[in-house]
């Protein structure tokens, strides 16, 4: 008699998946490896419409590459699962604003498996879930009683379905954690190693889960230094500028000296949130360009003086495992940019535009203007110009008057992206309803 637990054997689920609702989250699921009951039970409860936005199921590997943008080292891996959990909680982000929900509150969710098949997996069967909201990033990761290599068919079957169930539970109890849900008591019969809590006198257990270390603690560290020279790095508290980081998709993802340049445009900003519309004009760059977008944050700010270091981490933290963020130190000019990174393009909008051709800026002198563009074009810069609205009117790069010598330096972004930062941290400050 094989024991295999259905989804509906317990009153547990629609409680848990009720108080969820009641959070006011959203959800984005993406998984691979094994499927289970975890969309029924997440869909089951009334109201499912407000909460879960979606699931992206890439059990092709090529399907999981077009999603990501990229391939991954290990598909089977918690690397994966948090790469995975970035993107679902950036394009659930996306669809919860084109859905009209002005702040969402977003928990992206990222599953992938190897479960029992019909020959023996000389590797782990395992699961590795991680779950990215707006302020962490949680993980777990299990290994699964393997059948022997001797099993039937239908062994290999009802193991296949155990496990893609257990997968289902704990990614669905990751999911209540994260939401600050109670967690679901279950049997670990069929699991052979996690980090469990056994309830006593119960009978189940639950999970310890864990969080993703955040970039305060990653970034200062260097992937082939010694654990004495990372602790010691770590006390030194050496400089995180110049890096390029949350970028495994580079050459060289430690120090931007070593990217390809030619395959790269910086896009500058404070990202102070990251939003939609962000990635939006970063994926439109990239497909008009065929070049990776790295996103740039510089610590001063020619307005509002030295961002604290703390704050940059703070920033960075957005982009984990997402997408490469680059921090510079004291380059508040785009001209500084220019001189650092000579060659790379750059993104800006056409108020930024008009500001680099306002002469109010160089002294009201017509001739140091023309230096600094003049600069630009030795150096090999150009601007990619996205339409930007000032003064309640729609500007675009060619609603600004260059001097026809340097238009080359100026190139048109196609579509309108003009969601500000300042105008979603206003939002945030507005009374949310949650609970729908």
């Amino acid at each position: 008699m094989h024991d295999v637990t259905t989804w509906d054997s317990n009153d547990q689920f629609f409680e848990a998946v009720t108080a969820l609702r009641k959070t006011g989250k959203q959800i984005f699921l993406v998984t691979t490896g094994s499927t289970g009951g975890l969309l029924e039970v997440l869909w089951g409860p009334l109201h499912a419409s407000n909460q879960l936005l979606g699931h992206r199921f890439c059990y092709a590997q090529e399907e999981l590459e077009q999603f990501l943008g990229f391939k991954p080292k290990k598909f089977c891996s918690e690397e994966t699962a948090a790469h995975m959990a970035a993107h679902a909680y950036w394009h659930g982000m996306e669809l919860a604003v084109r859905r009209g929900i002005s702040v969402p509150d977003m928990i992206g969710v990222g599953m992938t498996s190897s479960v029992s098949s019909d020959r023996h997996h000389r590797g782990d069967e395992r699961v590795c879930i991680a779950v990215r909201t707006r302020e962490h990033f949680f993980k777990f990761e299990a290994t699964f009683e393997k059948c022997a290599e001797d099993a039937s068919l239908e062994d290999r079957y009802f193991a296949r379905i155990k496990q893609s169930q257990l997968a289902d539970m704990m990614t669905l109890n990751v999911i209540l954690e994260a939401a600050g849900c109670k967690q679901i008591l279950f049997r670990r019969n069929g699991l052979h190693q996690g980090d469990f809590a056994p309830e006593p006198g119960i009978g189940g257990v639950t999970l310890n889960v864990s969080e993703w270390a955040n970039t305060e603690n990653r970034i200062r560290m260097d992937a082939g230094e010694t654990a004495e020279q990372q602790t010691e790095l770590a006390l030194v508290n050496p400089s995180i500028y110049g890096r390029l980081y949350q970028c495994e998709l580079l050459i060289d993802h430690d120090h931007a000296a070593g990217v390809d340049r030619s395959n790269v445009v910086l896009m500058s900003g404070s990202y102070n949130p990251l939003h939609h519309g962000h990635l939006k004009l970063a994926r439109t760059i990239e497909e008009m360009t065929g070049k990776r977008v790295v996103f740039e944050i510089t610590n001063t700010h020619p307005d509002k003086g030295r961002i604290p270091d703390a704050e940059m981490m703070r920033r960075a933290d957005q982009f984990l495992k997402f997408a490469p963020v680059l921090l510079t130190d004291n380059a508040p000019l785009f001209i500084d940019k220019a001189r650092r990174y000579p060659g790379v393009p750059m993104v800006i909008g056409a108020d930024v535009m008009q500001g680099i051709l306002d002469t109010r800026h160089y002294g009201g002198r017509l001739k140091n203007l023309f230096d600094v563009l003049d600069e630009f074009d030795r150096l090999g810069t150009v601007f990619y110009v996205n339409g930007r609205y000032v003064n309640e009117l729609f500007l675009t790069r060619d609603d600004v008057a260059v001097p026809k010598k340097y238009e080359h330096l100026f190139l048109a972004v196609s579509g309108r992206v003009d969601i500000s930062s300042s105008e979603l941290r206003a939002k945030e400050n507005e009374p949310q309803q949650t609970g729908r």
